[in-house]
């Protein structure tokens, strides 16, 4: 099975941990690293739409993908709009789920609806505490997606308070962080200013890879949810349904091959990518150029 990967950078790479450890019958990992347009935050919505859309038509034209990881919490609430999912009034998280793995020719899964369903089980049996602190860029603050998909999904009592990363994914794109950083000082400080205990969601798939840098300054109790595992467990659980229809079920090999490709500097996206995983096969890792043309 071929899976693709869309991130507007490196933020992607902290989903590949979770894809390649779950029990789905890998043989081929695609990653897209929209370089050029890192930060998405930046773009319109009318720019975003039809990029993304580029993006999974490609990868599945180009290379036969079966399913695709849209990594990036920023493109997922851009590319989603009410008239995407049947003008909703108010906006429905299930609609829009739905809509996010119908509307493409294979399954499109982002970090945001699997991430709330699997919080919403467990605030409903009161695994997890009921103060949700959603740590996200400002776009996917702004775009109230994960404020709303937890109200449809929940139906619990809870206090949810946002946190804007600022500019973090973008330091985290060229590795430019230390744990002494004002950035770094600054996010702990409002983190442990909302009290606790909390449920930390790092809504963009670059934090995890600033989270060692801000951990010793977090005082508060936090139980840290990242959506990238539950990104993972809603592909194997939608794909594993795929190959028992298929009669494949159980067939399960390991990853025989890893493409990267960026549409922007290769060399350094590969530079940071190289630091933030270095357990792959990087000598024989070649990250290609890619160019979309309009």
């Amino acid at each position: 099975m071929k899976l693709g990967v869309i991130d507007s950078g490196v933020g992607g790479l902290s989903v590949l941990p979770h894809l390649t450890a779950s029990m789905l019958p890998l043989t081929e990992l695609v990653y897209v690293a929209d370089t050029a347009w890192m930060p998405y935050g930046c773009r319109t919505p009318d720019e975003l739409r039809p990029r993304v859309g580029q993006l999974i038509d490609w990868l599945v034209t180009h290379h036969g993908v079966q399913a695709i990881a849209l990594a990036c919490n920023t493109a997922t609430t851009i590319a989603l709009k009410p008239e995407n999912v049947g003008n909703a009034t108010p906006f429905n998280a299930f609609d829009a789920m739905q809509w996010l793995r119908t509307a493409f020719a294979v399954p499109v899964v982002s970090p945001v609806f699997p991430t709330v369903e699997w919080m919403a089980y467990q605030l409903a049996h009161g695994h997890i505490p009921n103060h949700v602190v959603l740590w996200a860029t400002e776009t996917t603050v702004n775009s109230t997606l994960y404020q709303r998909a937890l109200a449809d999904f929940a139906q619990h009592t809870m206090t949810v308070t946002s946190v804007s990363g600022g500019p973090l994914a973008a330091r985290v794109e060229t590795h430019d962080l230390s744990e002494s950083d004002e950035l770094i000082q600054s996010l702990a400080h409002t983190i442990n200013a909302a009290g606790s205990p909390v449920s930390l969601i790092m809504g963009c798939t670059h934090y995890p890879h600033a989270w060692h840098w801000l951990a010793p300054h977090i005082i508060t109790a936090v139980t840290l949810v990242n959506p990238a595992e539950h990104l993972s467990a809603k592909l194997q659980a939608i794909l594993g349904v795929q190959e028992a229809m298929d009669g494949q079920a159980g067939n399960l090999v390991p990853p025989l091959g890893y493409r990267f490709f960026a549409t922007g500097d290769v060399h350094a996206f590969a530079t940071t990518a190289r630091v933030l995983l270095p357990h792959l096969p990087w000598p024989h890792i070649t990250v290609e150029p890619m160019v979309l043309t309009p």
